[in-house]
């Protein structure tokens, strides 16, 4: 609560301050990328435009929008970790929302950190289709993957990963046609954001001109680029507790048998997290957000075990 009320004052600075302006063009009429020049995908602006719309463009208002989204992807955080206990939930809350505080102005509302939330709940889904089955848990997880996608396309990874999962489950579970079927919901599910979006571009006349950006120029920049000279990782010294928190929750729960199915889904998300960070290429801190927000959610998973373990010494 300390470093959540002492970021209030925080000014809207960074990538931040050229997306709500590009926002703020739009909704005086500009069509983007035909009369603005950016690279960032237009899910990005939406979520810019609807900010301005319904809490306006100042910098408060930008905190308070920062701070709700943190909130909710802490609470989808602790709903994930919640089956492992209510202290692992909290646990996992905390160090993200930590993580995020930390980290200072310039991560507020980055697209990576806004991109966790969409993932996480993806994620979700998928984890209770696993436990539950059930096809709503399908259509939402790929659904919100799908927005996801809209922001960074990167995520299509993930939601890439996950839909194997959901094939591979399926076809152990219950065979190939239902395999098949499962599978089919859950890529339909995550096409219908972009898709959308495509549709909204489309209309406001944009279309044409964001495929000349994205094939034209980000594409073959991006194909030419050279990496970092030499990797680092920003505020190392806080990953190695996190590190260490993720290494002995899953060995704890190996060591148990008590992996599940969102120990292996939470585990992918890591792995997509890392992926995340390494083929961007660039080094730059909030590329990790997608890393530490799964680690946060396995980081405390073993602690209520090992806590009841040793009330019985």
């Amino acid at each position: 609560m300390l470093l959540a009320w002492r970021s209030l004052p925080w000014p809207l600075i960074h990538d931040v301050a050229l997306m709500h302006y590009v926002a703020w063009r739009i909704a005086d009429g500009a069509v983007p990328y035909r009369d603005l020049f950016d690279m960032n995908q237009p899910g990005t602006y939406l979520v810019h435009l609807a900010v301005l719309r319904t809490l306006g463009g100042g910098d408060l208002a930008w905190r308070v929008f920062d701070l709700a989204w943190l909130a909710a992807t802490a609470g989808v955080i602790a709903v994930f970790a919640m089956p492992w206990g209510r202290v692992a939930a909290a646990a996992g809350a905390l160090v993200f929302v930590t993580y995020h505080l930390a980290g200072g102005a310039w991560q507020a509302g980055q697209r990576d950190f806004l991109l966790c939330l969409f993932l996480l709940l993806g994620a979700l889904g998928v984890a209770r289709w696993l436990e539950r089955g059930g096809v709503r848990s399908l259509l939402w997880s790929g659904a919100v993957l799908g927005a996801g996608i809209t922001v960074k396309p990167h995520a299509a990874l993930f939601a890439g990963a996950l839909a194997a999962v959901v094939a591979v489950a399926a076809a152990r579970a219950c065979g190939l046609a239902t395999a098949a079927g499962a599978t089919a919901v859950f890529v339909a599910a995550a096409a219908v954001a972009p898709l959308v979006v495509l549709g909204w571009l489309a209309a406001v006349g944009g279309l044409a001109a964001w495929r000349d950006v994205v094939t034209g120029y980000l594409i073959p920049l991006y194909a030419r680029l050279g990496r970092t000279s030499s990797w680092s990782v920003y505020r190392w010294h806080a990953w190695i507790p996190i590190a260490l928190g993720v290494l002995v929750s899953l060995a704890g729960a190996a060591r148990r048998r008590g992996v599940g199915a969102r120990h292996l889904v939470a585990a992918l998300g890591l792995a997509y997290g890392l992926a995340h960070y390494v083929v961007q290429g660039k080094g730059w801190e909030y590329h990790l957000y997608p890393l530490a927000a799964f680690a946060a959610v396995l980081v405390a998973a073993e602690l209520p075990a090992a806590l009841a373990a040793r009330r019985r010494l």
